[in-house]
């Protein structure tokens, strides 16, 4: 809750063109019930949507959304962002959005980049 209040203290109302996503993958989280995982997330997003007009999600890679969380219940009321690696962009997905690559080059910038495909307009 406190994390989502700061988070909307420092937006302080500016516009965005993506919803507020709420990043599951921490290395502390594989330690806690996934009971807890799915609480935590839902209160962030809760916490998001009591106390502004931002739309929310989840972003997690999918063996969290699988085994770390209820995944299915998120996403019955949130967008979910998905980290699944893949050989190349999916061509349809149920989730709002899916990260295929954290490797991906993109002309003008050095080093690797996340490639991303959206597939639910915010």
């Amino acid at each position: 809750r406190q994390d989502a209040l700061y988070v909307l203290q420092v937006l302080n109302g500016r516009p965005l063109d993506y919803p507020i996503y709420y990043d599951v993958e921490d290395d502390t989280v594989m330690a806690l019930d996934s009971d807890l995982v799915t609480q935590i997330a839902e209160t962030f997003c809760q916490t998001i949507i009591e106390n502004s007009d931002y739309k929310t999600g989840i972003y997690t890679a999918i063996s969290m959304y699988n085994d770390r969380m209820d995944g299915k219940y998120l996403a019955e009321k949130y967008d979910v962002w998905i980290a699944y690696t893949a050989q190349s962009a999916p061509e349809e997905s149920n989730f709002s959005m899916v990260q295929y690559s954290h490797t991906g080059k993109v002309s003008g910038i050095s080093g690797n980049v996340d490639l991303n495909v959206l597939f639910k307009k915010p």
